[in-house]
């Protein structure tokens, strides 16, 4: 079954602020996350691809591609330009690959406008990105193509498009799609061991990921100064870009970049770890030396006093 990424919605950024017209980094976000077949990037992250400025109305996918690409080794390697009429984007979407396209918005069938009839209304200065792929969450549909619109709500799932309707879109512009080309391998990942550590970012340096990939864009940033705990160290590839830790962000697995974190002490705390090894053993812990609260998993990384 192919992959679906999950929405990129301009509505979890506040597209009026600094001009913001991010529909067309959305798309080439969820294409991103289709290429790799899992989450690399998250509206979150797009914010801080660059100066806001660059994310100015009327962005190309060229210069947000380029931009993208500088932030992520993924777009760099899984994503090429390509000025698409409609039998290259057909074919395209025969093979099972996925497109950020570009069109007007107000091409659409009026329920697709739904989600901004407003923007609609403004016909020739509509213009806007999407993402479309062959297979919905279940297979294929005839004569259609799963759309993903960066305008809907967080929490649409996406919905199918008729392709004379894609047709339609794209036809009204000069039209730039983005496609996946054949996605780098992933490494093998091994727990090497199970310690905990505490770190504080370097400066600026504070990003998590999901998964141990520096090639991914940061899915979160924990800000300077915060204590976070580490529960494992992980080796993908040999040399630093392969040094890993493991903690918990929002009750989730996060991995940190060994090079962008500073242990509170070198080789690590023998107290801090007899904490781990105790919660192993189901033993009660032994709270000496640096005090913890942890008052849910979600809180794991910050609670360190």
């Amino acid at each position: 079954m192919t992959y679906v990424p999950k929405l990129a919605s301009e509505r979890y950024m506040d597209p009026h602020e600094a001009g913001f017209d991010s529909c067309v980094y959305c798309a080439l976000a969820m294409l991103a996350d289709a290429a790799m077949g899992k989450p690399v990037t998250t509206p979150q992250a797009l914010e801080a691809i660059d100066d806001p400025k660059r994310m100015k109305v009327g962005t190309t996918m060229p210069a947000a591609l380029a931009a993208l690409a500088e932030a992520s080794a993924v777009a760099r390697k899984a994503i090429t330009y390509l000025d698409g009429q409609n039998d290259t984007i057909d074919g395209l979407l025969a093979n099972g690959e996925g497109l950020a396209v570009t069109g007007l918005y107000a091409a659409l069938p009026v329920h697709y406008q739904r989600w901004d009839p407003a923007f609609a209304a403004k016909g020739s200065k509509s213009g806007h990105a999407m993402y479309v792929q062959r297979d919905g969450p279940d297979g294929p549909k005839a004569k259609s193509v799963w759309l993903l619109d960066p305008l809907a709500e967080p929490g649409y799932a996406g919905e199918w498009l008729p392709t004379e309707a894609l047709h339609a879109f794209i036809a009204t512009r000069v039209q730039h799609a983005a496609a996946p080309i054949a996605a780098p391998p992933e490494d093998d990942m091994t727990i090497t061991r199970l310690k905990a550590e505490d770190w504080r970012p370097v400066a600026g340096h504070g990003v998590w990921r999901h998964a141990p990939d520096r090639s991914q864009l940061p899915a979160g940033h924990i800000a300077d100064g915060t204590v976070t705990r580490t529960l494992a160290e992980i080796s993908t590839v040999d040399g630093p870009d392969g040094d890993w830790r493991v903690t918990l962000v929002d009750g989730q697995l996060a991995y940190l970049l060994r090079s962008d974190w500073t242990p509170l002490t070198q080789g690590g705390d023998p107290a801090v770890q007899a904490q781990l090894t105790d919660f192993v053993a189901r033993k009660t812990p032994s709270f000496t030396g640096r005090q913890v609260t942890v008052t849910s998993a979600s809180d794991l990384h910050v609670n360190v006093s």
